[in-house]
């Protein structure tokens, strides 16, 4: 008898881990694919998925690509701990002027900047690491999820895309031309119009080149969140080399500092 009730309890919870494995494998097919695009607030999202990235510049193959490099450059990329995570919407450009006005209602790069510009489809410049996080918090949430910046590994992570090499497209910077606004394209230094040129493989534009873009991590990783004044900024901009155009190039900026080639884009997360 106790043995016909141990192979029931044994049977019993096959079927259990059988119903439950089936659905896992549900709520996997319904996750979104990677580069999956959608709408929150009027403004185009990607979805980026769950995975691993290990951080650290590739020194060997950075002094191929940039004859003359010195390491004393790229020393802050080295030593940083791999990152998991993952599984967050990211908007498809940086966010634009017309996003801005329409939710913020003021004009920034004109008022601080004497950008007279008229043209909407720019990146959203001179505004401070604060007012950038204040706009993400203004969206509220969506589908469970908040708004807000990415860190600096969320925001490598996306831009990297599942890639290993210099740039989500290989190690040959030449191929900038065709993924960046950059000193080798843009030589007067002006920032473009968002989503001109090639999108990363999950879909994203701009990340590389054209403004950097203010990450929510303090540039010394070591300093407590009440503390740090300076934060981490990414990408490169029109105005760079493309040394300074790569996912793995950092910069530090002081927080309440903007700047006419400084904007920022955002996610859909959970909230930290």
């Amino acid at each position: 008898m106790k043995d016909h009730t141990l192979r029931m309890r044994v049977y019993f919870g096959f079927l259990v881990c059988l119903f439950i494995g089936a659905d896992l494998v549900v709520m996997a097919d319904n996750a979104p694919a990677p580069g999956e695009e959608r709408t929150f607030k009027d403004i185009a999202f990607t979805w980026i998925p769950e995975g691993r990235m290990v951080f650290g510049a590739d020194l060997p193959a950075l002094a191929a690509a940039f004859p003359g490099l010195r390491e004393e450059w790229v020393a802050d990329e080295t030593g940083r701990p791999s990152y998991q995570g993952g599984g967050f919407w990211m908007s498809r450009t940086e966010i634009t002027r017309r996003d801005w006005k329409r939710i913020v209602g003021t004009e920034p790069w004109r008022e601080r900047g004497n950008d007279e510009r008229q043209d909407d489809t720019l990146p959203v410049t001179w505004v401070t690491l604060e007012e950038a996080r204040s706009f993400a918090r203004s969206l509220g949430e969506a589908d469970g999820m908040a708004f807000r910046l990415p860190t600096e590994e969320e925001w490598e992570y996306a831009c990297r895309a599942g890639k290993t090499g210099l740039f989500y497209f290989g190690d040959d910077p030449r191929m900038l031309l065709e993924h960046a606004w950059f000193r080798g394209n843009a030589p007067d230094g002006n920032i473009r119009r968002a989503g001109g040129l090639q999108p990363n493989p999950w879909g994203l534009y701009d990340l590389l080149g054209n403004v950097w873009e203010w990450c929510d991590s303090p540039y010394d990783g070591n300093v407590s969140a009440s503390e740090w004044k300076t934060a981490v900024v990414k990408g490169g901009a029109a105005n760079q080399i493309g040394l300074f155009c790569r996912p793995g190039a950092r910069m530090g900026r002081v927080a309440g500092q903007p700047g006419a080639r400084v904007g920022f884009r955002i996610i859909l997360a959970p909230a930290r």
